[in-house]
């Protein structure tokens, strides 16, 4: 048996349960519909409602309701009767015991906070909530490439010991601020631990290894800014295989045509000509492909190549199979 006290109307508890799906739906009014027994009408609000192309009837339940889940399951085909389209019982609050009854009769129901069971609404209904929780939902946070940076540091160097903000500034050769506004992108989410020592700041990493990589995955960005096509004889200094090329030294995958290496901004001859436009029609000239870098992938090379993360986070998008394969034997290939 139900007893309900209800203290608010049934627009306005249906309206709360709405909302707090993201649905938009219409009221039209209470309606007073004839041909029903009065015990069906007396201390009952009927509301009429819409969302979509979709109208149906909301029915409050009053705290003098004393009907189980079968009852009001034979209560809502008389309903729906005479008014012409679906409805919905409208509670203040159920039981689990409740609930779970209501719904093995397939009656329909909405509860505070946020209970819906609305069967006639189908996928119509199902679609509209995952479309308003994708609209709402928040947006990926990317991590700047200095904050990306300071992350390989943590990842490869530092691991489960602690450093301090200093010496991390130190030894990747950036400005401190710059490593105190990354080390804040990095707890944010939930990716290093800080903590106050003395007068200096210690931090570690959250976890280790591959765990912290799978955690950061979807904040992590790519680090190419740039491609282009150099002769291979004014290749910048420093620079390391990158792309295919250094994928097919860490898995089976087979190199490219073209040599692909990698290196940071500032050692791009300033005279260096790009051929990517007119690549094709040189084939007697000995070019290379040339990644530009967002940061200095020197400062995490590993055997001339560049590291397993950014390696994978520049080819994550690549539409040929055989690359996707690769990168998921190369990433279970590392020793973290």
């Amino acid at each position: 048996m139900f007893f309900f006290f209800f203290s608010e109307s049934t627009e306005g508890l249906s309206k709360r349960v709405f909302d707090a799906y993201g649905l938009r739906c219409e009221f039209r009014g209470v309606l007073q519909p004839g041909g029903l027994p009065l015990y069906m009408v007396r201390e009952r609000e009927i509301v009429e409602a819409k969302i979509g192309d979709v109208r149906f009837a909301l029915v409050g339940i009053r705290n003098n309701d004393e009907f189980g889940a079968e009852a009001l399951k034979n209560q809502a085909q008389k309903y729906e009767l005479v008014l012409g389209c679906p409805i919905a019982f409208v509670f203040e609050k159920v039981t689990d015991a409740q609930k779970k009854s209501l719904i093995n009769r397939g009656v329909p129901f909405l509860a505070v906070p946020a209970l819906v069971f609305l069967p006639f609404l189908g996928i119509a209904l199902q679609q509209q909530i995952r479309m308003n929780q994708k609209i709402k939902a928040k947006p990926r946070e990317f991590l700047s490439p200095q904050a990306q940076q300071l992350f390989l540091h943590m990842l490869y160097r530092v691991k489960d010991s602690y450093v301090t903000k200093a010496r991390v500034a130190k030894e990747l050769g950036i400005n401190p601020m710059s490593v105190t506004r990354s080390s804040r992108e990095l707890e944010s989410l939930g990716l290093i631990k800080m903590h106050e020592e003395g007068r200096s700041v210690q931090m570690t990493c959250a976890m280790t290894g591959y765990a912290l990589v799978k955690k950061a995955l979807s904040n992590l960005i790519n680090p190419v800014q740039k491609n282009i096509v150099v002769e291979r004889n004014h290749l910048p200094v420093n620079s390391l295989l990158a792309g295919e090329s250094a994928l097919s030294k860490l898995s089976l995958l087979g190199g490219p045509t073209r040599d692909v290496y990698a290196c940071a901004p500032r050692f791009v001859l300033p005279k260096s000509e790009d051929f990517t436009n007119d690549a094709k029609w040189l084939d007697s000239v000995d070019l290379v492909n040339v990644q530009i870098w967002k940061y200095d992938p020197a400062k995490f090379a590993v055997n001339g190549t560049v590291d397993p993360v950014s390696l994978y986070l520049s080819l994550r998008d690549s539409y040929d199979e055989r690359i996707q394969s690769s990168l998921d034997e190369m990433m279970g290939n590392v020793r973290w």
